[in-house]
């Protein structure tokens, strides 16, 4: 609750069932070494999300080295704000994504830089709804910048990407038999919007 009493690592966070409205914030210019995980236990609700941001003086940095920076699974209502993402590099050893949430509804994710992930800076997959992506500079990945995959045609829906920048994310080298590298990159998905 006050900067003398911070939790010192990122496997702190990991280990609580965050509950709605409560608030993780990272010291701004600092950079904290780990990957994020939420699960089916942590998720906010309508009127009031779970924060995950900076404070202080600029954004605060997450090292994933060579894992991926945040994953949750089975959560909703997410809020991620003036954050940085670093990955080792996708050809350096890092063999995650730099945000990814499975089977999550009522998200956001906005101004955040995410680069150095071996897969997708930032992504969406299987079922979901409500995502809304802005001011997101992904940049420097393997795979994509965004990217967006449903189980089928309807499993993702209502998808709002704007004033995002996905700029030289030139390939996963692991991806020998399809296209890869690509800037923002939506299958499976409708209602999806652009700006």
């Amino acid at each position: 609750t006050a900067p003398p009493e911070a939790w010192q690592t990122i496997e702190k966070i990991n280990q609580i069932e965050f509950e709605p409205g409560d608030t993780i914030l990272f010291q701004g210019g600092e950079t904290f070494i780990g990957n994020i995980r939420f699960n089916s236990n942590v998720s906010g609700s309508a009127y009031s999300n779970i924060y995950l941001g900076s404070y202080g003086t600029g954004r605060a940095n997450i090292d994933a080295v060579s894992g991926s920076g945040f994953t949750a699974s089975d959560c909703s209502f997410l809020s991620i704000k003036n954050l940085n993402f670093t990955g080792k590099g996708r050809k350096s050893g890092n063999t995650g994504n730099g945000l990814i949430f499975n089977f999550c509804s009522n998200i956001l994710v906005d101004s955040v830089e995410v680069s150095g992930f071996q897969h997708a800076g930032l992504t969406a997959k299987y079922v979901g709804k409500n995502y809304r992506f802005t001011n997101v500079f992904a940049h420097s990945n393997g795979y994509a910048g965004i990217y967006i995959s449903g189980i089928d045609k309807t499993s993702l829906s209502d998808i709002y990407i704007a004033h995002c920048i996905a700029d030289n994310n030139p390939g996963d080298p692991t991806v020998l038999d399809n296209h890869s590298g690509n800037g923002i990159f939506a299958y499976h998905s409708k209602k999806y919007y652009h700006r």
